[in-house]
């Protein structure tokens, strides 16, 4: 298998650098272009013969996008204007040419929009940066004096993240995405290669950020629009960067690349958006870390002014009356991630004073954790004396005088208070809690009033209009509300607005708020798009605040279409609700497994056949009835099927709304089973997940007993658990195991800063919470990648003929042997292009293994053992024992590869280090710590990549010609033999019999390799094998397929 680890691997891309023959280009690129292929055409005949090689490099690695919309014109210009800009800097013989053609030539660093900005930018840059004499040089000035030049500042108030430069200087803001878009293009336009960089979320949670590399003899860095003086390499982000982990997705360091290559730029402005090519390089990053002094730490400071924003203001820190450090803070014109660092004492008392003359503000803070940030607030509140500094009492006073000087203070601005880190009782947490919910209902109250009268809710470029009608006396706690999903979808506007009005009418509760909403789009899944549970979120804070509503008798309803809504909301919303009633709807994917914690009423005529509707309630009565009792605490629900009734129940399917109305909310249940959705949410109940570790289909088990709590899943990598009284004793010390490991174990504090900030991410008070750990889950095992029941099972008959190794397979033995399924994709367990079949046989000699091949064109280049046959299209075996595996790979010249691999743990006390060729000093031996699938829970392994299997058997056979193009091949056979006795150290760690009894089971996986990919729209990775793997990584032995030895 391709391995990035020991340096096998260079990206499968479409075009050598060396240019492509244009029949080429018409099967791999052009096709794809569809309605502009005659543009790209024109753009290969028109460009001149020094610059074709750049034409056909932006060709074959442009995004499809651009291949069916850019335009001659412009990708010559371009194309002319990089040339000649790389062939006039001073620098240009110094710029290898892979370099130029991937960080000079191309005309976007992202995804945005194409403008034509090469000419204008080389005029504005060429006077800054003459008598400059190298890149670096060159563009530590161009960072000085461009942003200036064209009138770009940083903001957060930017149009959007992924602007093109002249979008950026229209407006005049830009992030720092955008900021980094236009640095690179200025530094472009002079021939200064330039890419983009960034990191999806730093290690500390604290954002995403962007920045920009220049090339000069390797790779620097530096801020776009943060200019270092005439140097590279230096930043505010350097901290943040060191402590990146290339092992993970989300705090990993990426550089853009416009060559295609395996991975793909991790955006967060577009989450859903692949084609922007990328590197890995957090290691560069990572050895930049400058280890501190021991016992030190370096903190973060931030001062809000009082609106809010970022202010910038003289801060002084005293150890006792001695000032240890003096600067000032960073306000709204830096990154957002951007703050002072002081380098503190860890675990000591320190006093802040913010301000000058009579303004400053007096704090105390105790240093903690390393990158740990202070927020101070420039409004100052009543002094907290030292003596009081313990006593939650004055939490709660400081909040009450807070609020009543500022009045429009929202929850960001509350949590920011230093009196927010108080710690609290839990009798002032519940008074905080009805503080904080008044406070905000005010607030709304006033902020959207006008919505209210509008009764239209906008999210992003959808309006959803609603009708209510409130019934019946207000109890005492609050009333109840009815959200109503009228029926329709696919359809006319005009047909889902009668729907609507239908709905408004169709159902009168016999107390509550009664709002029936319509649809802000007319498609069949009109009610569980993902802009619905924000809207829904949205519209239930409203009517708390505007019409009493108690949030914990919110019940969620729908007919038809709206059916189809409550069968997807109901699961992936329960804490949101109280019950939820479903009439004449369809699940779709929906599972019923997250209707843990909410009662749930499913009604449907017996006749309602459409889409096989009423068989599926069925199902789901059955279905409700057996997980109700398996879990007698959960899964209430009350179905009722009308025999006689067709889609429409003539409104006998109200009396869902009495059964609903006995059931309130339990916002802190005993037991939540949390399965994601396509629409996902990093929140659920009393669980957290990152939003950059969510995935559709995980489920998450979590249950208190007493004061332990566990967490099933290997969907995620870390949780974090909210705590409250409601559920466990905060009082006492708690407990969080998964698996049997222990992942936290002591006592938690409350504090107002929590219990503000998950309001404040709810938009709900009763799911505050006034604690919360974070806890790293066990690593996944790898059996979680592919289920037991779907591993190949293979069984491999025992001969009593000697086969004669020739690589033909025509012997009656393999005639006769029970071949595989076809190969499928490694990753996506798709079929692939062309077949792959393998048999197993054996005898108590050897082990043998036969490969058919499809393949209408075999090639090879690698002749000699050892060479690096997996650039090659190749065939692979691995054969796994209990500590050790073998790799054996082999191509078309049969040609040989191989290597051992022993698990760290096991090598020293399993002897291996006896036998040479697997001693610590053996030739190409390395670490190894998998390709995709990396953090194996064993650890490591040991890669012995020099090591010769003795006395194996080989043979290829072609079915055509070898490297002749000019011909169709049918393809070609592989023939191996392996003899037991040679596989001592394969059966060492369980003392396996060699060679095997009758019975036993192996694990042997099979493999092949392809130098190309199918052209899209195929799903291919290149990779196939006997089973999916689900991941790009060969070198996974528990999930390899089970091979039983029989007698025949």
């Amino acid at each position: 298998m391709r391995r990035p680890l020991i340096a096998l691997i260079l990206p499968t891309i479409l075009l050598g650098l060396s240019g492509l023959a244009s029949a080429e280009f018409d099967t791999e690129r052009l096709a794809l272009a569809g309605d502009n292929r005659a543009e790209l055409e024109r753009a290969l005949a028109d460009a001149p013969a020094d610059q074709r090689e750049g034409i056909e490099f932006l060709i074959a690695n442009m995004p499809e996008s651009d291949l069916q919309t850019l335009s001659a014109d412009y990708l010559l210009e371009n194309t002319r204007l990089a040339y000649q800009a790389g062939t006039d800097a001073p620098w240009a013989k110094e710029i290898p040419k892979d370099v130029f053609l991937n960080n000079v030539l191309p005309y976007a660093s992202i995804n945005e929009r194409r403008d034509e900005w090469r000419a204008d930018f080389r005029k504005r840059c060429l006077p800054m940066i003459e008598g400059a004499s190298s890149p670096s040089e060159a563009a530590a000035l161009i960072n000085q004096k461009l942003f200036q030049s064209v009138g770009v500042k940083y903001s957060t108030r930017r149009v959007k993240a992924d602007q093109s430069p002249l979008e950026s200087m229209k407006t005049g803001l830009a992030s720092c995405t955008g900021l980094s878009v236009l640095l690179i293009d200025a530094c472009r336009s002079v021939g200064i290669p330039a890419r983009f960089v960034g990191t999806p979320l730093w290690f500390n949670q604290s954002g995403n950020h962007s920045w920009v590399e220049v090339w000069d003899d390797g790779w620097h860095f530096t801020g776009a629009a943060e200019p270092t003086g005439n140097e590279l390499d230096r930043g505010w982000f350097v901290a943040n960067a060191t402590k990146a982990d290339r092992s993970s997705k989300a705090h990993a360091i990426y550089a853009t690349s416009f060559k295609q290559t395996p991975l793909s730029f991790p955006c967060v402005w577009n989450r859903k958006l692949r084609s922007i090519p990328a590197v890995n390089v957090t290691d560069r990053y990572v050895a930049l870390q400058k280890s501190l002094p021991p016992g030190m730490t370096e903190s973060l400071f931030v001062v809000h002014g009082a609106d809010g924003n970022r202010a910038s203001c003289r801060l002084r820190v005293l150890d006792g009356d001695e000032v240890v450090f003096e600067g000032q803070t960073n306000d709204e014109g830096f990154d957002a991630n951007d703050h002072l660092r002081v380098e503190l004492k860890q675990k000591h008392k320190y006093s802040v004073l913010i301000g000058e003359g009579d303004q400053v503000i007096r704090d105390t803070i105790i240093t903690d954790a390393d990158e740990e940030l202070h927020e101070h607030h420039l409004v100052s509140v009543d002094a907290i004396s030292e003596s009081s500094a313990d006593k939650p009492a004055t939490a709660i006073k400081a909040l009450r005088d807070y609020l009543q000087s500022q009045p429009a203070a929202d929850l960001k601005t509350i949590r920011a208070q230093s009196f927010s880190d108080i710690a609290l009782t839990a009798d002032d947490v519940v008074q905080a809690r009805k503080i904080l919910a008044e406070h905000h209902k005010q607030t709304l109250l006033k902020t959207r009033s006008e919505e209210m009268k509008a009764r239209v809710l906008v999210h992003g470029d959808h309006e959803m209009p609603f009708d209510y009608r409130v019934f019946g006396d207000a109890p005492e706690d609050g009333r109840s509300l009815y959200i109503s999903m009228h029926g329709g979808g696919g359809a006319p506007k005009a047909i889902n607005d009668r729907q609507w009005e239908n709905q408004k009418r169709l159902y009168q509760p016999e107390e509550g708020v009664y709002v029936a909403p319509r649809a802000p789009t007319d498609t069949w899944n009109l009610w569980h798009q993902k802009h619905i549970d924000p809207m829904f979120v949205r519209l239930i804070e409203n009517m708390v605040a505007f019409e009493n509503v108690n949030p914990n008798r919110v019940y969620v309803m729908g007919y038809s279409a709206g059916g189809d809504g409550v069968y997807q909301l109901a699961p992936r919303l329960s804490d949101r609700w109280a019950a939820a009633a479903m009439m004449a709807g369809h699940p779709n994917e929906t599972s019923a497994l997250g209707l843990r914690n909410v009662p749930f009423a499913l009604q449907m005529g017996g006749k309602d056949a459409a889409y096989k509707r009423n068989q599926i309630a069925a199902d789901w009565q059955t279905k409700l009835a057996e997980l109700h009792e398996a879990d007698l605490e959960g899964y209430e629900h009350f179905v009722k099927i009308y025999p006689n009734k067709g889609h429409w129940m003539d409104r006998e399917d109200a009396v869902a709304l009495p059964w609903m109305a006995k059931h309130t909310r339990n916002v802190t249940p005993s037991k939540i089973v949390w399965v994601q959705d396509d629409v996902t949410h990093s929140h659920f109940y009393w669980l957290g997940v990152e939003e950059s570790s969510v995935k559709a289909g995980a489920t998450i088990i979590a249950t208190v007993e007493g004061q332990t709590i566990d967490l099933t899943s290997s969907d995620v990598n870390k949780m974090e658990v909210f705590l409250d009284d409601r559920f466990i004793d905060l009082d006492k010390p708690i407990q969080i195991t998964s698996g049997g490991q222990t992942l936290f174990e002591g006592q938690v504090t409350r504090s107002l800063k929590t219990l503000a900030a998950t309001f404040d991410e709810r938009s709900d008070s009763e799911l505050a919470f006034p604690s919360s750990v974070e806890v790293e889950m066990p690593k996944p095992f790898p059996q979680s990648l592919v289920p037991a029941k779907d591993l190949p099972i293979y069984t491999a008959a025992k001969i009593d003929t000697e086969l004669t190794i020739d690589g033909r397979l025509d012997e009656e033995a393999w005639q006769q042997a029970r071949k595989t399924t076809s190969f499928v994709d490694l990753v996506s367990g798709q079929p692939t292009r062309y077949d792959t079949r393998s048999s197993i046989l054996w005898d108590d000699e050897f082990l043998y293994i036969g490969f058919w091949l499809e393949e209408p064109n075999v090639d090879a280049e690698y002749k000699d053992r050892d060479d690096p046959i997996y650039y090659d299209n190749d065939v692979e075996v691995f054969i796994a024992g209990k500590d050790a595996y073998y790799e054996f790979e082999i191509n078309s010249y049969g040609t040989v590869y191989e290597g051992f691999f022993v698990w760290q743990e096991a090598y020293e006390k399993g002897g291996y280090a006896s036998d040479p060729q697997l001693a610590k000093d053996a030739p190409n031996q390395q670490e190894f710590d998998g390709v995709g699938f990396t953090n194996h829970p064993r650890g490591k392994r040991i890669a012995f990549l020099g090591y010769d299997f003795p006395n194996f058997k080989s043979a290829v056979h072609i079915n055509g010609t070898l490297n002749d193009d000019s011909d169709v091949d049918q393809g070609w056979t592989v023939e191996l033999a392996f003899p037991w006795k040679e596989m001592k150290w394969l059966a060492k760690g369980d003392d396996r019999s060699l060679p095997p009894k009758v019975g036993d089971q192996w694990r042997i996986d099979l493999f092949r390799f392809n130098k190309t990919k199918a052209p899209e729209p195929a799903t291919d990775s290149s990779g196939w094998a006997f089973g999916k793997h689900g991941v790009w990584d060969s070198h996974i032995p528990e999930i390899f397929p089970v091979i039983t030895f029989a007698e025949e």
